[in-house]
């Protein structure tokens, strides 16, 4: 009874935290349940919080539904403990897309940006050989003279959305995340995800529109060609008797030229 009692009055402490949204004391009093382990509580508990906050809000809004609306909503341990491993399964998720990021953004480790065309976070079409080539001529082109290793602490985070909405940022030179946009955070032209698949996604889009055009181009010359064609043809038809009388002439001159030097 009594640990269930201690269990109530934690869920409520919680829910204090979250309403509050005091990160720092939502991991506090996390890091006394015994439900995170060896994880980095602080740095993790912005996610805690939306989390948490999330969940508390879709109860509400069902208390809300059921007529309920006066009804005190609290956090069972349970819910905190989903929320809990859903925050490890964002943190392992956001550590594998810094690191796909991490390699769009350095081509010179050329082994590890073809990993990363594998990976199932990128959203990419099959590619030929020559888009490929494009792809990474392009990419070149965007990054050129960035270098991840030598970008200040502020210019090496990537802003990205993982699959379920929720925000992260990404540092490319430390590999770290966070869950909140870091201090003094400024957008250096370094590629996300969701830019590298745009700029994907706009090549193949080039590729299958210019056989289109090839084609096109080939129908106009064809076309410019036989209107070309016609019209001598409409000229000879309309000069036709012309066209006989100086053919006729001009063979009546050769007959009698060949003649006459004939006789002489």
């Amino acid at each position: 009874m009594n640990e269930e009692q201690g269990e109530e009055d934690t869920a409520q402490l919680i829910q204090r935290a979250v309403d509050n949204s005091d990160a720092m004391q939502l991991a506090v009093l996390l890091s006394s349940t015994g439900l995170v382990d060896n994880e980095p509580v602080e740095e993790q508990a912005p996610l805690y919080l939306r989390l948490l906050r999330t969940l508390s809000e879709a109860k509400r809004r069902s208390c809300s539904t059921d007529g309920e609306e006066d009804k005190e909503v609290t956090l069972s341990m349970v819910d905190i403990g989903e929320a809990v491993q859903r925050s490890r399964e964002l943190a392992t998720e956001a550590e594998e897309v810094c690191l796909v990021v991490s390699a769009l953004n350095n081509l010179r480790d050329s082994a590890a940006f073809v990993d990363s065309l594998t990976s199932p976070y990128l959203t990419l079409p099959d590619l030929s050989r020559t888009q490929f080539q494009i792809v990474t001529k392009r990419l070149e082109e965007q990054i050129r003279g960035i270098k991840t290793e030598l970008l200040p602490e502020n210019r090496a985070w990537v802003f990205h959305r993982l699959e379920q909405g929720i925000p992260v940022y990404l540092n490319v030179k430390t590999q770290h995340i966070s869950w909140e946009k870091p201090r003094g955070y400024v957008e250096s032209g370094l590629i996300g995800i969701a830019s590298f698949e745009d700029l994907v996604a706009s090549i193949v889009d080039e590729s299958s529109v210019e056989p289109i055009v090839t084609r096109f181009q080939a129908h106009a010359r064809g076309f410019l060609v036989r209107e070309k064609l016609a019209l001598r043809l409409h000229h000879f038809h309309n000069n036709v008797d012309a066209v006989v009388k100086i053919q006729v002439r001009y063979c009546i001159s050769v007959y009698l030229t060949f003649s006459i030097t004939l006789y002489y």
